[in-house]
C-alpha cells in the first residue's frame, strides 16, 4: 500500500536534511499520462499506485512506497504531473513535488518522457526544464526514460532522440548511460512486465551503485517559474 505525504511539517529543519541522510529516494517525475504510476508499480512489483486511462491526471497527491531494490532501501515516489490546463492545478502540483524533495532530498530522480508517434512531447521538455531550474538535477543521480515505445521503431530512433534531447534539455548532460528507451508492453503479460522491470533496474541500479561515491546529494529548491503563459512561450521556442 502506498503512503501519502502529510501536507504540514513541524517547525524547525526540513525533513531529510539531517534525520534522513541514510535514507534514499527514487523520485519519479513527468507529466500526466506518461506512465509514471505504471512504471512505479513495475518497480514495486505490485499495484501500489493507481493508474489508468483518463482525460484528467490520475495522480493528484504525492505517494511513496519503501522497498528494497538491488540491495538498497529506497522510497519510490509517485509524483503528480507538473503541467495541467489550469494554473491552479500547476501550483498544487508544484507543492506536491516539493514534498517529495523535502522527504528525501537525497534521491535518484527518474524523469519520464512520453511521445507522440515517436516525437518527444513539447510539454515534457518544458516540464523537465522547469523542474531542473527549480531543483538543478545532479548528473550522477539523474535518470531519464522515454516510455511506451513501439517495438517497430526505426533503428536510428534512439541515437537521433539522444541528440535531440541534448539540444532541448537545458544544462543537462544526456547520453546513453542516463537515458533508457522502454518498449510498450502488454500489462497482463508477466514475462513482459519482468523484462520492463529489469530494464528499469539496470538504469537505476547504475546510479545506486555510485551512492557511496556521490551521496549525500541534497536537493534544494530555487524559485519555481512556471505559468501557463511561460509554458506556451517555451513550447514556441522549441520549434
Amino acid at each position: 500500500m502506498s503512503k501519502t505525504l502529510n501536507k504540514h511539517r513541524p517547525s524547525g529543519k526540513p525533513a531529510g536534511i539531517n534525520a534522513r541522510q541514510d535514507q534514499y529516494g527514487l523520485i519519479i517525475l513527468g507529466n500526466a499520462g506518461v506512465g509514471k504510476s505504471f512504471l512505479a508499480n513495475i518497480l514495486v512489483g505490485h499495484e501500489a499506485f493507481v493508474h489508468g486511462f483518463s482525460s484528467k491526471a490520475v495522480t493528484s497527491t504525492t505517494e511513496y512506497v519503501e522497498i528494497q531494490l538491488g540491495g538498497f532501501y529506497l522510497a519510490i515516489f509517485n509524483i503528480p504531473g507538473l503541467i495541467e490546463a489550469e494554473q491552479e492545478h500547476i501550483d498544487l502540483n508544484k507543492i506536491e513535488i516539493d514534498k517529495a524533495f523535502q522527504e528525501r532530498p537525497n534521491s535518484i530522480v527518474m524523469f519520464v518522457f512520453g511521445h507522440q508517434n515517436g516525437r518527444i512531447r513539447d510539454e515534457d521538455v518544458v516540464a523537465f526544464n522547469a523542474i531542473n531550474a527549480a531543483y538543478p538535477f545532479r548528473p550522477e543521480s539523474l535518470v531519464m526514460v522515454v516510455n511506451g515505445l513501439p517495438l517497430s521503431r526505426p533503428n536510428d530512433y534512439e541515437g537521433t532522440t539522444l541528440v535531440l534531447l541534448q539540444k532541448l534539455l537545458v544544462n543537462t548532460h544526456v547520453d546513453s548511460s542516463n537515458v533508457s528507451f522502454l518498449n510498450q508492453i502488454n500489462a497482463n503479460a508477466p514475462q513482459e512486465r519482468q523484462v520492463l522491470k529489469e530494464n528499469l533496474l539496470k538504469v537505476n541500479l547504475n546510479r545506486c551503485k555510485n551512492m557511496n561515491n556521490y551521496f549525500p546529494i541534497f536537493y534544494y529548491r530555487f524559485l519555481w517559474n512556471l505559468h501557463l503563459q511561460n509554458i506556451k512561450r517555451s513550447k514556441k521556442l522549441i520549434h
